[in-house]
């Protein structure tokens, strides 16, 4: 994989990680 492809990769992965994270928060949040 090139730099590029490799940077754009780990973003992506971040993003969803973030989402992931984000949306566990709010699940927790209302108690479900």
């Amino acid at each position: 994989m090139n730099q590029e492809g490799a940077k754009l990769h780990r973003r992506k992965w971040l993003c969803a990680f973030i989402i992931q994270e984000k949306c566990l928060f709010i699940l927790k949040k209302k108690g479900l």
